[in-house]
């Protein structure tokens, strides 16, 4: 299975915006290797899912995740990186789960893959939608919350003095 990062040539020029097709074409070459052990792929999961095996098990999804996203083309972004990687593992080990299920509707488990693909496509440019407006509206309300706020004058003096008292 480690071979498979040369099965899968890498992008030399990355393109400016990763694309839900290069994710599904890599992702979907990585399933394809898991075919020929699909009728023992279950018992495998259960060996991974056992607790001394679960830091390991762990690891080797998001090593996947983060070979698929970089021959995908993805470059390191901090704010979307972890997101995307998290959605992908997450779709990644559903996709394996049924393919453990079911060994024989390979090609089902490989339409689900690009269907989540898409779906995390969408729901990543509703998010940044919602992050523009989300700071449009936060610089609006700290402009229009700062216009109200009183400009102290060069007289006044905003400590009240306390007054001599005469006994």
């Amino acid at each position: 299975m480690e071979e498979w990062n040369n099965d899968v040539p890498s992008i030399t020029s990355k393109p400016a915006k990763i694309s839900a097709e290069s994710i599904i074409s890599v992702g979907t070459k990585r399933l394809a290797c898991m075919i020929p052990y699909s009728k023992h792929w279950g018992e495998a999961m259960m060996i991974g899912a056992r607790p001394e095996n679960i830091l390991t098990t762990s690891g080797l999804v998001w090593d996947a995740c983060d070979t698929i996203l970089y021959q995908a083309g993805d470059i390191f972004d901090p704010f979307t990186y972890h997101t995307k990687r998290i959605a992908i593992a997450s779709l990644f080990s559903a996709t394996e789960t049924m393919m453990a299920r079911d060994p024989e509707s390979s090609e089902s488990c490989l339409v689900y893959f690009s269907a989540g693909v898409h779906q995390i496509d969408r729901i990543e440019k509703i998010g940044k939608k919602v992050c523009t407006l989300a700071t449009f509206f936060g610089e609006a309300g700290y402009s229009m919350g700062y216009s109200f706020v009183p400009q102290p004058t060069v007289h006044a003096n905003p400590m009240p003095q306390p007054q001599p008292t005469f006994t």
